[in-house]
């Protein structure tokens, strides 16, 4: 049995063909299959989300068969891995092919809107994002950029922590989301309100 893996990306709501070659004599019988929850799925010819499509050809020594899987409009559920399935009587092999679908970056949980925090205090605003490849959190406040300081950080889930609140820290803070894909962002207001 043998066993290949290979990988590919394709930007969301592209066209996108994943090609199997089998060789064998007699010809093997190929299919696409993959996991969807608990249970494998032969990959069936037309539907709304891909078409299947088969070629032969015998111009070498060894006939070869080609067994394509093509996706319409390539979206973020179809991104799984595939197995390509060959079989003739002298035995059967499946090679994987990992699709990876890439999409804009997408703020999930944004921040609240207003939060009220006593002077001294250490406020952690959360903005999570999602996208493929995986995005990328930076912040943006009423002085600018965010550079990590000794008052200010960004922890590795990307929530913005300022420790030892100041009324200078006062305003409008804007998180950031960027994959190279396209840039999302949104916006929060942080009202500081002092210690009496």
């Amino acid at each position: 049995k043998q066993w290949y893996q290979r990988r590919v990306a394709i930007t969301a709501g592209m066209e996108c063909s994943i090609v199997c070659e089998a060789r064998g004599n007699p010809l093997p019988v190929l299919s696409w299959r993959y996991k969807d929850r608990n249970e494998t799925v032969i990959a069936q010819t037309d539907n709304n989300r891909y078409y299947v499509s088969s070629q032969d050809a015998d111009s070498t020594s060894v006939p070869f068969r080609e067994l394509t899987l093509t996706f319409k409009r390539i979206s973020i559920s179809d991104a799984r891995t595939y197995f390509c399935h060959a079989e003739n009587p002298a035995g059967k092999t499946s090679s994987a092919h990992q699709v990876k679908v890439r999409y804009q970056a997408v703020i999930e949980s944004p921040p609240l809107p207003t939060y009220e925090v006593p002077i001294g205090a250490t406020l952690t605003i959360t903005c999570k994002a999602r996208g493929e490849p995986l995005p990328q959190i930076k912040w943006s406040g009423p002085k600018g950029t965010l550079p990590p300081n000794g008052r200010a950080t960004v922890d590795e889930n990307g929530s913005l922590i300022i420790m030892n609140l100041q009324n200078n820290d006062e305003g409008e803070y804007t998180c950031s989301a960027d994959n190279n894909k396209k840039e999302k962002s949104t916006d929060c207001d942080s009202a500081l309100i002092p210690l009496l």
